[in-house]
């Protein structure tokens, strides 16, 4: 179940990308997209959530895939793991679309359950690196 949530974590960054560029290309068209962007696109509004929710959702992977695949190459699964992993995908999606909807407080509660299941699996992997 870890690489199944490895793999929807990506597939997620990857409609995030899809929805940011369709974004700019509505509201900035597509020689904007096409353009080599020296011109920052704006950061204000659903075009600058939707950046923001990229940004994040990258650096919230950068963090998650490396535990998730040492779990998987100590072959550590656990009960715990695989919760761990499915929560945070589930969080995970819900800052996405809490994000993009502007809700800040539960936004920032679905960052938390994220970030709680990672650090869960940190711990996961310390514990078979020193068993």
């Amino acid at each position: 179940m870890e690489i199944f949530s490895i793999a929807f974590t990506g597939a997620l960054i990857w409609v995030c990308a899809l929805v940011q560029n369709l974004t700019l290309a509505v509201n900035l068209g597509p020689r904007f997209v096409m353009s080599d962007r020296s011109r920052p696109p704006p950061d204000d509004g659903f075009s600058g959530r939707v950046g923001r929710t990229l940004r994040n959702n990258l650096e919230s992977a950068a963090m998650f895939i490396p535990v998730t695949v040492s779990i998987a190459l100590l072959h550590g699964t656990s009960a715990l793991s695989v919760d761990a992993a499915l929560l945070y995908v589930l969080a995970r999606v819900l800052f996405t679309l809490f994000y993009w909807l502007g809700s800040n407080k539960a936004r920032s509660t679905a960052w938390t359950v994220g970030m709680g299941c990672i650090a869960i699996l940190f711990v996961r992997v310390m514990v078979l690196l020193v068993a």
